[in-house]
């Protein structure tokens, strides 16, 4: 990832203005806080940093269940991002809000309802 990631800034470097649409660059760090512990420990402390970043967000939208027990247990698993995990060894740190997506799927009697 790292390599990517190199060589992507190395032909579009990183744009914190957004006028260059093909320098955004986002990466998937998954819902909930059993998936990509390594992954997100890298994101957070690394490549979202504010101060410096190379990634414009991350988003987790990949592993949100089809049908989430409630609208509560989403956004459990999306805060696991926002308040990291200290008590991992070692610690995944917070990732800034301002860097996190969250994906919301709606849904009506259990079909997805599409966004035109």
């Amino acid at each position: 990832m790292q390599s990517f990631i190199d060589a992507y800034r190395a032909v579009h470097p990183y744009d914190a203005t957004g006028a260059r649409p093909q320098a955004r660059l986002a990466i998937d760090v998954a819902a909930g806080d059993r998936w990509l512990i390594a992954l997100n420990r890298k994101v957070t402390a690394d490549w979202l940093r504010t101060d410096a970043p190379l990634l414009d967000d991350a988003n987790a939208n990949a592993i949100v269940p089809a049908r989430p027990a409630s609208v509560s247990s989403s956004e459990t698993s999306w805060q696991a991002h926002v308040d990291g995990k200290p008590q991992y060894s070692p610690a995944v740190p917070p990732l800034a809000p301002a860097k996190f997506i969250g994906g919301v799927h709606l849904a009506y009697g259990g079909k997805p309802l599409s966004c035109r």
